[in-house]
């Protein structure tokens, strides 16, 4: 498998689990509650209106967490975060990560690295 290519996956409207590879994925979990796991890779995680867990585990992500109350932990890597709306508590992790807050009542950590 090509470095440049990822994997495509997808969520439904309801609450799903969804758990990516070692590979570089698009993860895209639509509506509902749902809990990520993305693992390794540098992965593009957009995880809908719903309230969600999402562990961006190791790798350089970049997570859109969405409009819900999200609970976001960036893992190891240079992960680019952002929150929507809801009330958010974010952990970049190990790495230099790029963190926008968005509009809701958020705590956030920025872990270790230059955030």
């Amino acid at each position: 498998m090509s470095k440049n290519k990822k994997n495509k996956i997808k969520g439904t409207s309801s609450n799903d689990l969804i758990i990516g590879t070692d590979e570089s994925d698009h993860i895209d979990a639509k509506g509902g509650d749902d809990i990520i796991f993305a693992l390794g890779g540098d992965d593009h995680i957009k995880a809908g209106s719903g309230n969600d867990f999402i562990d961006g585990g190791s790798g350089d992500d970049d997570i859109n967490a969405g409009k819900g109350d999200n609970v976001i932990y960036g893992g190891a890597g240079d992960d680019k975060i952002k929150s929507g709306s809801g009330d958010d508590f974010i952990d970049g992790g190990e790495g230099n990560d790029d963190i926008d807050a968005g509009k809701g009542n958020d705590t956030v950590f920025g872990g270790a690295g230059d955030d």
